[in-house]
């Protein structure tokens, strides 16, 4: 049996520095007493069956403070690791050693002065004393900010609260193991609905309570075990940090943190933020001497390239877990409309979805079943508007982690989101693309493509000005690749062109021909101005083209049914759903257009307040979306897109993996795809009609989502509230349902 530790929380503060780490010393603990509500320790719910202990208050963690007046970035890091768990949890080896990997990474990056760490190791690392992290020291992060949260130690599942139970069909919570001897400690596991409280509060609420002007940028990274799985032993020299199933015990909702027993109806919060995850759910990250697989490959990585977006970052960690050899693939999570093209550890853009990363699967042989080969994909398919049957080859160009060419490459077979390929050459006698055998790829490195060809029609641009305006815009034209990766030329005409861009004046225009309406407008004084009005343009294009994505051929559709309740409808609530298109098909003469697709699925609503919720100068209606799995035996990826009417796409929730053995009875299981529940939809009376879409993609492999995710024009146009063996392989199937809404013409006169 361990000896108890009594825990004084001392600073250390290192000159010029300002740093918070903690040591331990014998000293009888004076903590107050009381949860985060102001009770003790007894209370009508202290000693039901499932509960945990109530949680007794330490005393206040100290931080340092901000500095006054700065308006340069600040980065504060709440770094959590254990490695000596109490009796009856398995120690683990290197979870000091990513808090100290971490921190020196961030002694070398940043200036001392800007930087602001907490420490808890141990014993110190307990349930309480993480959230009064969060609650202390990390909410001093304001917008511009950085808050970056890092756990290392276990991971496990607890059974979830009954409440839970419609956002975790499986019934469990995803947990990080805490350090826990008594009572004052809290709780044993601090589950996955309260991080996303936690990070709600960080995101609105600072140290004082006070709401605040804007979001910092929130980090999470997690270098523990989400859930169950086998271990690759590596002579031991890699251990697992997955604790099992704590007890068969169920948690109540009053001893989860965040005031969900409070609530009238269940909502976690969703809030901005990049999750990085040390392996998939049901996977266990690696535990090394010198530090976790997953925390030591992202530090080296960031060593390597300092000036990173959260996209290549987590490709070139991915990349470099590979290199170690353990068997766990990191996870990147893009959560509340966080931008993943983001400048590591600030708030700049950096970068934009144009390249596609290469994956290597291994595949039984054709001519030795015995034996296994490799095959590459590159991770693009039709999802990212690539039709199954191309009339002309599709090529793409392979190029290292350096940016330098490998070789070209045709795809020869397009998958859901991803594409089969093989190298080759241009024959200069037969002009014709012959195969290459001579290029050969090492799964240990990290690779990328960019389409070189596109064969969806490209979306047309007439451009108007006079020849010097029209020769400033073609030579940026040429200097970007952010047109040309989205398959756009420049019209002949006007009657041809459904977009346009307007050079005169002193502003560049981005026109709707088709609406005749102004999208973007952009100074001509601004810095960029023509960069600037093609990117936008390609956040149109890429918006009208991956809203018509659909897969008539699909086989997995017929498996599932898809509804949107908008559940503030009265008397009941209003259940939409994609139309059943199968008599338009059979008598049409020629093949559904896209357009005819989208206008066959617009349900049109009337926003009347006397049936829909009315409030804060708002008509609207919170919003359920479902989607059921009937007889599904085989693991599926779901992604819910929004489409807004400023040309953003987010995935709200990002995705969500329907695995069919974690259900009983897989007959008939529903799924509801968001966990915030205040989440509504609306118009205001400045607004009084607009199109709303919402797509569902549902893949039988995984999808790099963030490849459609982006921001909107900034318009002032938005109508989206936020209150707070025999398996099918590369098939996939979409949902599409538009709201046309309207308020009433005679609540407007």
């Amino acid at each position: 049996m361990k000896t108890p530790i009594q825990k004084a929380l001392i600073l250390e503060a290192e000159l010029g520095f300002a740093e918070r780490s903690f040591r331990m010393e014998n000293e009888t603990n004076n903590n107050e007493t009381g949860n985060e509500n102001g009770s003790g320790t007894e209370g009508e719910n202290a000693n039901q069956e499932g509960d945990p202990p109530k949680p007794v208050r330490p005393k206040k963690i100290p931080t340092g403070p901000r500095p006054d007046g700065s308006t340069e970035r600040q980065i504060y890091a709440l770094l959590v690791g254990i490695n000596n768990y109490p009796e009856g949890i398995t120690d683990l080896r290197g979870c000091i050693k990513d808090l100290d990997q971490i921190e020196n990474y961030l002694k070398g990056r940043e200036d001392a002065a800007h930087i602001h760490i907490l420490r808890l190791e141990d014993q110190n690392a307990t349930y309480n004393n993480i959230i009064d992290g969060f609650k202390n020291h990390l909410s001093k992060a304001q917008a511009k900010d950085v808050a970056w949260f890092h756990f290392s130690g276990h991971g496990s599942e607890e059974l979830t609260a009954e409440a839970f139970l419609a956002f975790a069909p499986n019934g469990k919570d995803q947990t990080m193991v805490t350090y826990w001897e008594s009572e004052a400690d809290g709780h044993r596991h601090l589950a996955d609905k309260e991080m996303a409280a936690l990070i709600k509060d960080l995101a609105t609420i600072d140290e004082m309570r006070n709401q605040k002007l804007g979001s910092p940028s929130i980090v999470i990274s997690q270098d523990c075990c989400h859930s169950g799985g086998g271990t690759r032993d590596m002579e031991n020299m890699i251990l697992s940090r997955m604790h099992p199933l704590s007890g068969q015990n169920r948690r109540t909702l009053s001893s989860y943190y965040g005031g969900y027993d409070k609530q009238s109806s269940i909502n976690v919060p969703v809030a901005p933020h990049i999750a990085l995850a040390a392996c998939e759910s049901v996977q266990v990250a690696g535990d090394m001497q010198q530090g976790g697989v997953f925390t030591s490959s992202l530090i080296e990585t960031l060593t390597q390239e300092s000036e990173l977006n959260y996209t290549d970052l987590f490709t070139r960690t991915r990349a470099q877990v590979k290199r170690i050899g353990a068997e766990q693939t990191p996870q990147f999570e893009t959560i509340g409309g966080f931008n993943p093209y983001t400048k590591f550890l600030s708030d700049e853009s950096m970068g934009s979805p144009l390249l596609y990363e290469l994956v290597a699967s291994e595949k039984a042989n054709p001519l030795n079943p015995l034996r296994t080969q490799t095959v590459w994909y590159v991770k693009c398919g039709a999802v990212h508007g690539l039709p199954a049957q191309a009339e002309q080859p599709i090529l793409i160009t392979v190029q290292n982690q350096e940016g330098e060419e490998i070789g070209k490459a045709k795809l020869i077979g397009i998958g859901a989101q991803q594409s089969s390929f093989q190298f080759v050459r241009l024959d200069s006698e037969t002009n014709t693309w012959q195969t290459e055998d001579n290029i050969s790829l090492d799964p240990t490195q990290n690779y990328q493509a960019a389409l070189l060809s596109l064969p969806a029609a490209p979306v047309a641009v007439w451009i108007v000005g006079s020849e010097s305006e029209k020769e400033v815009l073609l030579a940026a034209w040429q200097a970007s690749d952010k047109t040309s990766a989205r398959n756009i030329l420049l019209a002949t005409d006007k009657a041809s062109a459904t977009l346009a861009i307007d050079a005169t004046g002193d502003h560049y225009q981005l026109i709707d021909l088709k609406q005749d309406m102004v999208l973007k407008k952009i100074a001509k004084a601004d810095d960029k101005p023509e960069a600037f009005i093609l990117f936008d343009l390609g956040k149109v294009v890429n918006w009208e083209r991956s809203l018509q994505l659909n897969n008539p051929n699909s086989k997995i559709k017929a498996w599932l049914d898809f509804r949107l309740e908008l559940v503030d409808h009265k008397p009941d609530s209003l259940i939409l759903g994609e139309a059943d298109l199968s008599a338009e098909i059979e008598n049409a003469e020629a093949p559904l257009s896209i357009q005819q697709f989208l206008a066959l699925n617009k349900h049109q609503i009337e926003l009347d307040p006397q049936k829909f919720f009315a409030g804060n100068g708002m008509v609207g209606s919170r919003m359920k979306p479902v989607l059921t799995f009937n007889k599904v035996e085989q693991k599926l990826y779901c992604y819910l897109l929004h489409y807004k009417d400023d040309y953003a796409i987010i995935a709200h929730e990002g995705e969500i993996v329907y695995r069919p053995e974690e259900h009983e009875d897989t007959t008939k299981v529903e799924q509801v795809l968001w966990s915030n529940t205040n989440r509504a939809i609306g118009l205001g009376l400045a607004k009084p009609k607009a199109t709303d879409h919402l797509k569902l993609l549902v893949t039988t492999e995984q999808l790099n989502y963030e490849h459609l995710v982006q921001g909107g024009l900034e318009g002032d146009r938005n109508i989206f509230l936020i209150e707070d063996d025999n398996k099918i392989s590369d098939d996939w199937c979409c949902f599409t349902i538009t709201m046309e809404l309207a308020i009433p013409e005679a609540l407007l006169s």
